[in-house]
């Protein structure tokens, strides 16, 4: 009823840097800056009312030795032979590295999905069967589609004329056996949602530690067909 510990286990302890003395027959309100203190009554207040267990994600706590710390917490009734609440038992998880780890992999995820999205060429990661994982959105102007048609869903070659297919799968082959045994660039022919024809020149490289590859392309058609037109008026 007053919310008082009476019980606390060793690594209880050692997360708050009280000892068990010191924390047996205190309140929150004892220990913790007012308004964690009024959070954690609210919450305990809200299970003993309801009589249902409650998950609480993420919490955080400040602590006497480790300062600030982030929690995974379960608050479970007790209840006495009649059903009423009659104890909190709470349970506290420390996901403070685990919460940091997650946070900076997100970080790195945004910063290389940024990349990945302005990297001026029109670009996509394929897994070893050739299906699409990912594609920016210069690739998906480039080839009409959208970006849910693609990814996950349809295979590079779809977007190859059939006679360079053959060629460029053995690059693929040949690149993830021995890096050296296929030229990282070359050129190759795109056929767009339209059916147009587009002449590409793609650079290709494989993602360490992973069945992954990265393709740039720079559109050279109008290039070419520069060249060519040059090349007739000679």
């Amino acid at each position: 009823k007053t919310l008082r510990f009476i019980r606390f286990n060793k690594a209880g302890e050692q997360l708050l840097g009280f000892s068990r003395d010191e924390l047996l027959g205190k309140c929150d309100h004892d220990i913790f800056p007012k308004t964690e203190a009024d959070y954690f009554s609210e919450k305990d207040r809200q299970v003993l009312c309801s009589g249902g267990a409650l998950d609480v994600p993420e919490e955080g706590i400040q602590t006497r030795s480790r300062g600030r710390r982030i929690l995974h917490t379960r608050k479970i009734p007790v209840c006495d032979s009649e059903g009423n609440p009659r104890y909190l038992l709470g349970i506290s998880e420390d996901i403070t590295e685990q919460k940091a780890a997650e946070d900076a992999r997100r970080e790195s995820e945004r910063k290389y999905r940024a990349i990945f999205e302005y990297t001026g060429s029109a670009s996509i990661i394929v897994d070893r069967n050739t299906t699409i994982q990912r594609c920016n959105s210069e690739w998906v102007y480039l080839s009409g589609y959208t970006h849910e048609e693609l990814e996950g869903r349809a295979s590079w070659t779809k977007f190859v004329v059939p006679e360079d297919v053959e060629r460029m799968k053995a690059y693929h082959r040949d690149r993830r056996n021995e890096p050296s045994a296929a030229p990282r660039k070359y050129e190759f022919r795109f056929v767009r949602r339209d059916g147009e024809v587009r002449n590409m020149i793609n650079c290709v490289g494989v993602i360490p530690g992973t069945d992954l590859s990265v393709a740039s392309m720079i559109d050279i058609t109008e290039l070419k067909r520069a060249e060519a037109e040059l090349i007739r008026h000679r």
